[in-house]
């Protein structure tokens, strides 16, 4: 039984590599075979390589065509990510299937590609038109310190699910490769890496970098010389490092709703929550008076990273919805 805190979609937010996308949640928040260092969401709560129907299908496909409906123009991607593991949900091809049946657009399957070894999951990518995958390590240690994976999970095994994936999949394969500072981004590090990838039938190489408040404190962005070497060194590499537009208004709905079902699942950035407010008709004043309000109510958690102010909800924003 879903509780009034699970978001089934929400957005239209901006990507860097899908433009306006409206999100799906086939997981309840952070449920997830990884707990990563880098992860924007905190730690993992159900840390799990189970798979289970979490939602019905046609509950999440309402959720996600009402989400359509509202947005201000038509969303270039539907995408699978939401607050964990998309591919932990048994009825992931169902609930494909089902949205498909009334959205004639694009989709796309954001997985971290760790249970691409099941023969089943793989069936249930293919239908999407892009799935994004991800490499950032090279070798068993280094997959431990950045992903913090299920027990069960082996680096040789992802890698080679995701290898096998690739061999029999038509849509567009899009590999993020997410740098941290002083583990990853070194030269070394960088060549190994680009090894791993090269027997991957990949389109894209994202080079990525953690540009919203880590789970880990310690986290930090690579040097811009540690990325202009990832782009020289891995295979396609395309630099998906600056941060995303401005977050777009959602027709009919309360934008305080609107702010913190994104903010959820999607940390905002200072002058994004500041836009979404103003474009719903409020001055900027009002604006900061607002997000000081939420934050003074914990609705939204007020947290600094890199020189920047962002936003991020919290478990007593589900009170507002």
């Amino acid at each position: 039984m879903m509780t009034k805190d699970q978001i089934l979609a929400f957005g239209p937010v901006p990507s860097r590599r899908l433009g306006l996308s409206v999100g799906v949640n086939t997981v309840p928040m952070k449920t997830c075979t990884y707990s990563c260092i880098y992860c924007q969401l905190g730690p993992t709560v159900d840390l799990t390589v189970a798979r289970r129907p979490y939602y019905q299908p046609d509950s999440v496909v309402r959720a996600t065509l009402e989400r359509i409906d509202r947005s201000p123009r038509r969303p270039d991607y539907v995408t699978f990510i939401g607050q964990g593991e998309p591919s932990l949900a048994s009825n992931l091809g169902e609930i494909h299937e089902a949205l498909k049946a009334q959205w004639s657009g694009k989709t796309a399957l954001l997985t971290n590609g760790s249970l691409l070894w099941d023969p089943h999951i793989r069936e249930s990518s293919l239908p999407f038109d892009a799935v994004l995958p991800t490499v950032s390590a090279c070798s068993e240690e280094m997959f431990r310190r950045i992903h913090r994976p299920y027990r069960s999970l082996s680096f040789k095994k992802v890698i080679d699910g995701i290898t096998s994936f690739s061999e029999s999949y038509s849509g567009q394969l899009w590999v993020e490769t997410m740098l941290i500072a002083g583990v990853n981004d070194d030269e070394d590090s960088l060549r190994a890496i680009g090894e791993i990838l090269k027997p991957i039938k990949l389109d894209r190489v994202h080079v990525a970098v953690p540009i919203r408040p880590p789970c880990e404190k310690w986290v930090k962005c690579p040097s811009m010389e540690s990325i202009d070497l990832a782009l020289r060194m891995l295979p396609r590499a395309t630099d998906t490092t600056t941060p995303e537009g401005e977050v777009l208004p959602s027709r009919t709905e309360d934008v305080v709703r609107h702010l913190l079902d994104i903010a959820s699942v999607h940390p905002l950035r200072e002058d994004q929550a500041i836009d979404l407010i103003v474009s719903s008709g409020r001055c900027r004043i009002d604006a900061s008076t607002m997000l000081d309000s939420l934050v003074g109510s914990s609705a939204l958690e007020r947290t600094e990273y890199v020189g920047r102010v962002f936003y991020a909800g919290t478990k007593k924003a589900s009170e507002r919805r």
